[in-house]
């Protein structure tokens, strides 16, 4: 995943605990009802599960989860939270404002835009709702099929990785927006609002 933070004029690297243990969090608490309230939904209009929403939650509820192992997974959570609350305070120490970052820069998604039942992951933003912070989306630049080609150097590393970078087609892709969000703590909406307005100025420049 490539994420930055900045700091003022300061960008460096963050190289911040897993985020697949945050993700598979997050994804066990999506099916804690065993998908009973989505299912409810769409019964309500007699129209069948979307299939994008199916990849998650199949065609029909499926046994809830226990309280013992929500609880488990709550545990589990406080702990990540906390786990990344004291990795972000521990910047401090290599800012050279000693205080914390101000905020992360990192994609929204692995594609430009999200085409029909191609959404195949979702740890960009998984991790913003795990962690409650918050995030505001820049847009950065349009997809030109003349300029962005298909890297026909890439090495997948799994198979989810392969198949988002199989959806590319410059073709298809061509005018689409491409941005990038800014993710900030817990109840900071003003100011990575602020910081997106010096954002957007700079890539105006």
């Amino acid at each position: 995943m490539w994420i930055q933070f900045l700091n003022f004029l300061q960008v460096f690297e963050w190289h911040d605990p897993s985020h697949q243990n945050i993700n598979d969090i997050c994804f066990a608490t999506w099916g804690f009802d065993g998908g009973e309230d989505v299912h409810n939904a769409f019964g309500l209009s007699g129209e069948p599960v979307a299939p994008q929403i199916a990849l998650s939650y199949g065609d029909k509820p499926i046994e809830q989860n226990k309280a013992s192992e929500i609880m488990a997974v709550n545990i589990a959570k406080r702990e990540c939270q906390k786990e990344y609350m004291e990795f972000w305070n521990n910047s401090a120490s290599f800012t050279t404002t000693g205080r914390p970052v101000d905020g992360i820069i990192c994609p929204c998604s692995p594609f430009p835009a999200a085409r029909p039942n191609m959404y195949y992951y979702y740890g960009y933003t998984t991790w913003v709702n795990l962690l409650d912070y918050t995030s505001v989306v820049v847009p950065v630049l349009r997809v030109d099929k003349s300029i962005d080609k298909v890297d026909s150097d890439f090495k997948a590393t799994n198979e989810v990785e392969q198949r988002c970078h199989d959806v590319y087609d410059p073709e298809i892709y061509d005018g689409a927006h491409v941005s990038l969000q800014i993710v900030g703590r817990r109840l900071q909406e003003e100011k990575m609002l602020a910081i997106a307005d010096v954002a957007a100025v700079a890539l105006r420049n």
